[in-house]
């Protein structure tokens, strides 16, 4: 299985980010997010509004401890890197949809411009 071939290395190349405040920080930097599947439904609502890439939902934080050591992890990032692509790979069926959600805040969709004669 690619999933525990790859997250060693995930590990070792620091590709791998806990803590929402710190995954909120990186922003656009992240590749792809895993919740685990017992996250609270305000959790998990909180995580689909707050991070702007794919998120999969999966497994449990004994799951998260066996493969990548992380003690009580429910919400794990991942860096965009050559890496969290392959592994991104293996999470893929597992990806949630943003149904339904407000957009986020403080982000305003672009408008066009107005035309310079009106």
């Amino acid at each position: 299985d690619a999933l525990m071939k790859l997250a060693p290395f995930c590990r070792k190349e620091g590709i791998v980010v806990t803590g929402r405040e710190r995954m909120a920080r990186l922003g656009g930097k992240l590749g792809f997010v895993v919740i685990t599947r017992d996250l609270s439904a305000n959790s998990r609502k909180e995580a689909l509004q707050r991070y702007a890439c794919p998120i999969a939902e999966w497994g449990t934080p004994a799951e998260m401890k066996a493969l990548f050591g992380l003690d009580n992890a429910k919400i794990v990032g991942f860096l965009a890197h050559p890496l969290s692509k392959k592994l991104f790979e293996d999470f893929k069926p597992f990806v949630i949809a943003r149904e339904m959600l407000p957009s986020r805040p403080g982000r305003a969709a672009a408008r066009p411009e107005e035309p310079a004669g009106k």
